[in-house]
């Protein structure tokens, strides 16, 4: 004679039990998950440009400047580029334009594994371009925000230095000065302390109209190519 030895399940009342448990729980973490996340997201973002930087700053220290009547006068640069509903990006760039002439066509001036090929070709794509996440905005020292239409931020590295040069100045064919204050350059030349009040702010969308429930930091360029992060 075989013995059946009956199993006892879950009731839906002790299911039941455990989920409100479970929910409470996660109601009790999310407000302390949600800031985490939107500083991880600025945080992520301002590192993107700190790392879009250095990188054209190190070509520009170990390249020498292109010869080639297709390539010459280019130089080794960053841009972020912010379009109304689209994730703002940063990238490394390797053109001779004005910042006017960038926010024509940014993707264009990208650092591209053949410079003198067509953009659009198959494998010629950017070298370093990253993509925010959608609630990363970008900010300058003199704007409020500049997430209320298309907005443009560039700036090159000088070759042999990696000193920051204004896109104006290469576009005329200049040497060095001063870039502009909204990418955190100090005031006066020699001075390698940035000038934070005009740096770069990075923030989630809601930081402006609600600060204490957004997240910021500052990311400032300096003469000697340092970049420093300030939480805010």
């Amino acid at each position: 004679m075989t013995t059946r030895i009956a199993r006892r399940g879950f009731t839906v009342l002790e299911l039941m039990v455990v989920l409100g448990i479970m929910l409470t729980l996660a109601g009790m973490a999310l407000p302390a998950t949600l800031p985490a996340l939107r500083r991880a997201r600025v945080t992520g973002a301002a590192s993107d440009i700190a790392s879009c930087w250095s990188q054209a700053r190190v070509l520009a220290m170990s390249r020498r400047p292109s010869s080639d009547g297709a390539l010459a006068g280019r130089h080794y640069g960053m841009i972020i580029v912010q379009r109304a509903g689209q994730p703002t990006w940063a990238g490394v760039i390797y053109a001779k334009d004005d910042l006017a002439t960038l926010a024509g066509d940014p993707e264009a001036a990208l650092l591209r594994p053949d410079p003198a090929a067509a953009p659009d070709a198959g494998s010629n794509r950017p070298t370093v371009r990253k993509i925010f996440a959608a609630s990363a905005v970008v900010a300058s020292g003199t704007s409020a925000s500049m997430g209320s239409g298309d907005q443009v931020l560039a700036i090159y590295a000088q070759y042999g230095t990696g000193m920051p040069v204004a896109p104006a100045d290469v576009a005329a064919g200049q040497g060095f000065r001063a870039a502009p204050s909204a990418l955190g350059m100090p005031q006066a030349e020699g001075d390698p302390r940035p000038a934070l009040a005009e740096a770069l702010r990075v923030q989630t969308a809601d930081y402006r109209e609600a600060p204490r429930h957004g997240a910021a930091t500052r990311v400032a360029i300096c003469h000697v190519g340092v970049t420093l992060l300030e939480d805010l």
